[in-house]
C-alpha cells in the first residue's frame, strides 16, 4: 500500500509540474512571443551556427521528425534560414536569422525575469 500512495504522489506531482511549465510557457509565449521549445532551439541554433537538423535534434534530445515543423514555423517567423547542404542536397543546415538573434537576444532579457519571478513565487512548481 506504501509503495502505491508513493507512486500516486509522484503522477500528482508530474501532473501538477506538467501544468506550470504549460502556464509558464503561455505566459512566455505572451510576454515575448517564443514558447519555451522556440528558444531553446533558436539558443542551440545560435550556439552551434550551421549544423544539419539531425545534430541539432541529437543536441536538444528530440527526433528529427518534431523537429523539423518546428524549424519550419522558425523559418516561417524569418528567425533562421534553412539552407541545402553543400555536401548532402538532402540535408539542411541551420543558421539563425539576424532578425532571429535580435528575437532571441531581446525575449531573453524579459524570458528570465519570468522565470526567476516564478523561481521566486514557488507556486508554479510545487
Amino acid at each position: 500500500m506504501i509503495k502505491q500512495a508513493s507512486m500516486m504522489e509522484r503522477a500528482e506531482y508530474l501532473f501538477k509540474t506538467s501544468l506550470n511549465i504549460q502556464q509558464l510557457n503561455r505566459r512566455l509565449e505572451k510576454a515575448v512571443g517564443l514558447s519555451l521549445v522556440q528558444w531553446h532551439v533558436l539558443r542551440r541554433v545560435l550556439e552551434l551556427p550551421g549544423s544539419a537538423a539531425g545534430v541539432l535534434a541529437k543536441e536538444i534530445g528530440v527526433h528529427p521528425g518534431t523537429l523539423t515543423p518546428l524549424l519550419k514555423r522558425l523559418q516561417g517567423k524569418g528567425y533562421l534560414f534553412l539552407e541545402p547542404d553543400a555536401l548532402d542536397a538532402r540535408k539542411k543546415t541551420i543558421l539563425i536569422s539576424r532578425e532571429g538573434k535580435t528575437k532571441l537576444l531581446t525575449a531573453e532579457k524579459k524570458f528570465f525575469v519570468i522565470i526567476d519571478e516564478c523561481n521566486e513565487t514557488k507556486h508554479l512548481f510545487l
